[in-house]
């Protein structure tokens, strides 16, 4: 059976390297949109701030490992902060969450990562996995795992960390 793996991540800075299970997991290929760029593979916010030439999501050298990574920086946009938000796969803008993600068949115990984070005012950052299957009985996704890491104040991680994941009491 299929299951989806869909990323919201928020937070400011990631470097993420998931061993190629994640499309554009160390964020080394990118979309040139004009006066912008995306990670390709992901969706971000940067498609509705462009109008106000604002831009949470870019992409900053050097990697680690790698010549990119993906910055998040939440921004004010008029008297709005907006998010820096990414998700491998579809994001609703609306309700900055994702939509899709991409096909997955495995059962993880845990994301492994690096990444930098500094607070944003008195926002914190997450870094926040859910894998879903999908019912066709009830014609919707049910989830079956979740994975959350919250980031507060200022955090460097030079090194592979983990989030690891709940089991919901769902069946596969």
């Amino acid at each position: 059976m299929k299951k989806s793996i869909l990323s919201a991540i928020v937070f400011a800075t990631i470097t993420c390297s998931v061993n190629a299970q994640i499309p554009n997991s160390g964020f080394e290929t990118w979309m040139n949109m004009g006066t912008y760029e995306n990670p390709d593979g992901w969706s971000t916010l940067n498609d509705f701030t462009t109008a106000a030439s604002v831009y949470t999501a870019e992409k900053g050298t050097p990697g680690s490992p790698g010549t990119s990574y993906l910055k998040l920086t939440s921004k004010t946009v008029g008297s709005a902060v907006v998010n820096g938000i990414a998700v491998s796969g579809v994001l609703d803008p609306a309700t900055q969450q994702p939509i899709s993600g991409f096909a997955f068949n495995q059962q993880p115990s845990a994301l492994t990562g690096k990444w930098q984070h500094m607070i944003y005012g008195s926002s914190q950052g997450s870094i926040t996995v859910t894998l879903t299957r999908w019912d066709a009985t009830m014609n919707s996704r049910m989830v079956v795992a979740t994975a959350n890491k919250v980031l507060t104040g200022m955090a460097i991680v030079r090194r592979q960390t983990k989030v690891n994941f709940s089991l919901v009491g769902v069946s596969c």
